[in-house]
């Protein structure tokens, strides 16, 4: 609408005279404003576009834009743009990018600075969010994907976590104070890294050893040299061992003993020694026999013992006949073992040595059992066992009964018995 409009100069009047009338011609301008986008009709008699924003009290600043610029002319119909100014901070992936800018919307400012997303990336708010003139802050997260070495078990993940412990929580990978990560997991998560995770358990162990006890061996007048007797049993003891084992994903790495001791102390054995002097010969006093019902001869004996029998440490015996192993309580169901020279007796034969009061069977062989030997008609090497005694004493035995004796071949069932080991 045109609108004539009278103009006043302080201190003088304009007029204009043509005939007889009195005009009054002022020119009155439509302009179209636009703040922002949103739009509205002016009617103004200002002359510039500055002079409008003035009057509809829009303040621009250094960072808005106004099209055209403030000093243009007006002339009916313009149209005036303003686009206020936006500090905008975006945030990708942990990198702030603070910047001015018209735009009004979020998906806009993302335009405008040329950040493309791909479906798998997140931001931090609505896309069509609006940015008020005080501007925003908002972080975008792109998608990465990341190789992560679980215990040694490889896996993939994509994921839009900003850091290395962001990413292992994702996958559930809950981190202890003892476990190991390839990377501090406070560091930025990077497309294609690889994350290793290593699980480490410390543990307490605690183990449990033998500790041996000592023997302890005493004199005994009471009992007969080579005899021993345990007195007080021994027992083993306890040392308990604490240790600290290191273990990787499960396979141990380190072991450290931290600390030991005996927690149970061993009990020494204590053993009697015999020292007396006797004989294995009843006193040397052979039995009263007449001529047994065999074949009488001086022989020489020798005995043979556990310790130094073939192969030593056993009762093993070449030609068993009512005994598995070497043994015999020297009855005539069950005699000694005895061994003889290979051919000069069967195996079965049966001897009695009055002066021992035993029966004796043939059930093992002997290499030094020469017909002869100490001036005997032939040799006789009996079992003496001595499985119960030490070596030594085993020994001193065998050296006692060794000599010249009296033996009965083929004896009567009936003969005086001492039953029992010669030793």
């Amino acid at each position: 609408m045109r609108k004539i409009i009278p103009v006043v100069a302080a201190g003088a009047t304009a007029l204009l005279v043509a005939g007889a009338s009195f005009s009054y011609a002022v020119m009155d301008k439509d302009v179209r404003l636009s703040v922002d986008g949103s739009r509205r009709d002016v009617s103004t008699m200002v002359g510039t576009v500055g002079q409008v924003l003035e009057k509809e009290g829009i303040e621009v600043g250094e960072h808005d834009v106004v099209a055209p610029s403030p000093d243009t002319q007006l002339v009916d119909g313009t149209s005036i743009a303003v686009q206020f100014g936006r500090q905008v901070t975006i945030t990708v992936d942990g990198a702030p990018r603070t910047f001015w800018t018209t735009a009004t919307t979020v998906d806009q400012a993302l335009q405008s600075r040329r950040i493309g997303l791909n479906s798998g990336d997140h931001v931090s708010t609505s896309r069509s969010s609006a940015i008020g003139r005080d501007g925003m802050s908002f972080a975008v997260s792109t998608q990465k994907t990341v190789t992560l070495d679980n215990a040694g078990k490889k896996q993939q993940l994509k994921t839009t976590a900003q850091t290395v412990g962001d990413a292992l929580v994702v996958a559930r990978i809950a981190v202890d104070a003892d476990d190991v990560v390839s990377a501090d997991p406070s560091s930025r998560l990077t497309d294609g890294a690889t994350v290793r995770y290593t699980r480490v358990d410390k543990k307490s162990v605690t183990k449990r050893s033998k500790v041996d006890f000592d023997t302890t061996y005493k004199n005994s007048s009471r009992l007969d040299r080579g005899q021993t007797k345990v007195r007080h049993k021994g027992a083993a003891g306890v040392r308990t061992s604490v240790f600290t084992e290191i273990r990787h994903n499960g396979k141990l790495v380190s072991r450290h003993k931290t600390r030991s001791a005996v927690t149970t102390k061993p009990k020494n054995e204590v053993v009697l020694r015999g020292t007396r002097e006797t004989s294995v010969l009843d006193g040397g006093k052979p039995a009263k026999v007449g001529d047994g019902g065999g074949r009488r001869s001086q022989i020489f004996v020798t005995g043979y013992t556990y310790w130094d029998n073939s192969p030593p440490g056993s009762a093993q015996i070449a030609r068993p006949q009512i005994h598995d192993r070497a043994g015999g309580a020297g009855t005539w169901k069950d005699p000694v073992t005895v061994a003889v020279q290979s051919g000069r007796f069967s195996f079965g034969t049966r001897f009695y040595l009055p002066e021992l009061k035993k029966y004796f069977i043939v059930e093992d062989l002997c290499g030094a059992c020469n017909d002869g030997r100490g001036g005997g008609a032939y040799t006789l090497d009996i079992w003496l066992d001595g499985s119960h005694l030490s070596s030594g004493g085993a020994e001193s035995c065998a050296a006692r009964v060794t000599g010249l004796q009296s033996a009965i071949e083929d004896p009567r069932s009936n003969l005086p018995v001492d039953s029992g080991s010669v030793c």
